[in-house]
């Protein structure tokens, strides 16, 4: 049969902090994810720098172009704390 078969992508959230220890650009993270549609990416991003785990490198201007996402203290202490847990992508 000619269907092709949904394949989810699963990551671990540690795995995305460690990733952001360098600032990194909202195309690489998607790049390093696996992730193809930007709201798909953003909803994560945005739950994590809700819960304190990334920040912008420029919160004055979030809509920069040269936006980037780094780790914060918490996020690394998260990731360092927690390498095996394990959450699910779309």
């Amino acid at each position: 049969m000619g269907g092709q078969v949904a394949v989810q992508r699963v990551f671990r959230t540690s795995d995305i902090l460690a990733f952001c220890r360098e600032p990194r650009t909202l195309q690489e993270i998607m790049a390093q994810l696996g992730i193809r549609k930007r709201d798909h990416a953003m909803l994560r991003l945005r739950s994590l720098m809700a819960a304190g785990f990334l920040a912008f490198t420029v919160p004055e201007k979030p809509k920069s172009r040269r936006q980037k996402y780094i780790a914060t203290a918490l996020g690394l202490d998260y990731a360092d704390q927690h390498p095996a847990d394990t959450d699910e992508a779309g």
